[in-house]
């Protein structure tokens, strides 16, 4: 696993951030996070799914990719989940078998990523984690801000 911070430039963090932030940015409610009957819900925007591009805001993720070294993209979606009263984890999920997942900050919070074998990543804007996608994880939502978003990457 590893942990980058400062992972874009000031410049192309602030413009993929603002991008996020346009009142014409398309995010869809999902009444679930990981399966159809869990009882969570979110918001989601999804870039790329099996291979194909879904969004016409994919370009914005060009520095993120580079950095990455994405050869071949399985799926990025971009979660947003609101406030809650506690920090409410979602079920430890793995979103691919034999892949990598890299998971990339909007913002800083209080949320975080919670690793089945321990591990704890805050939400902090800028940082990506990078990891083996055969490592459970879970979401875990955010109390002091009023909403956390993550883009999730799932590559080669």
């Amino acid at each position: 696993m590893q942990i980058k911070d400062n992972f874009l430039s000031k410049e192309e963090f602030n413009q993929l951030n603002k991008t996020f932030h346009l009142a014409s940015f398309p995010w869809y409610f999902i009444p679930f996070k990981v399966q159809p009957d869990d009882d969570y819900y979110q918001f989601y925007h999804l870039f790329v799914a099996k291979g194909k591009v879904h969004s016409k805001y994919y370009d914005i993720l060009h520095p993120l990719l580079t950095k990455l070294e994405a050869k071949k993209i399985l799926r990025i979606k971009a979660n947003l989940t609101l406030k809650q009263a506690t920090n409410t984890s979602s079920e430890m999920h793995i979103d691919f078998k034999d892949c990598k997942t890299s998971i990339f900050y909007l913002n800083s919070n209080n949320g975080y990523t919670q690793f089945e074998r321990g591990d704890k990543i805050i939400s902090k804007e800028n940082r990506v984690v990078v990891f083996d996608s055969n490592l459970k994880h879970c979401a875990v939502d955010c109390t002091d801000t009023k909403y956390r978003i993550v883009i999730n990457f799932n590559y080669l």
